[in-house]
């Protein structure tokens, strides 16, 4: 379920999902609701389901993407992720991890992607997926392909999502 909703009908919080057992909440603000073996959520929940949760969020997240300036602030951001670059000779690069293992930001702002020292233009992004529900992939025209993984469960489809809208990939 958190891998395919991201954003939280009550606060509007993007990334914010959680699941527990039958239980989806937003870890924000904390809106929680279950849902039943056939994928209805209680009646007192925004939704009646997640299809019409989806197709909220993708609407509300159009307007949020549109309406945002996202070029000083990033849209949205997740820590506690690896990049790695791999490139045409498949030789693989670890960006952004520090001698110690640290790991920054991954952040996403309306005209690019910022990890560490890398800068990567939406422009010149053109394919995305997801990867096994916790590897967000992207590859630049200079035949660069990236690798981003957590190590815990995040919602990378806003990644998708978002280029999709500013970029037109699908």
């Amino acid at each position: 379920m958190e891998c395919a909703v991201y954003v939280c009908p009550k606060c509007h919080g993007i990334g914010v999902i959680k699941t527990s057992g039958n239980s989806v909440s937003c870890k924000n603000c904390g809106h929680l609701t279950d849902y039943s073996e056939y994928g209805f959520f209680d009646d007192n929940f925004n939704f009646n389901n997640i299809t019409l949760w989806d197709e909220w969020q993708t609407e509300f997240f159009k307007k949020y993407i549109e309406e945002n300036e996202g070029v000083q602030k990033p849209l949205f951001k997740d820590s506690k992720c690896t990049l790695s670059a791999i490139s045409d000779d498949y030789s693989v690069v670890h960006v952004g991890v520090s001698e110690k293992g640290d790991v920054t930001d991954f952040k996403f702002y309306k005209d690019r992607i910022e990890f560490s020292n890398l800068t990567v233009r939406l422009k010149d992004i053109n394919a995305c997926s997801i990867f096994d529900r916790d590897t967000f992939c992207f590859s630049d025209r200079t035949g660069t392909h990236y690798e981003l993984i957590s190590d815990e469960l995040k919602n990378f489809r806003k990644y998708t999502s978002a280029l999709q809208i500013l970029c037109g990939l699908n």
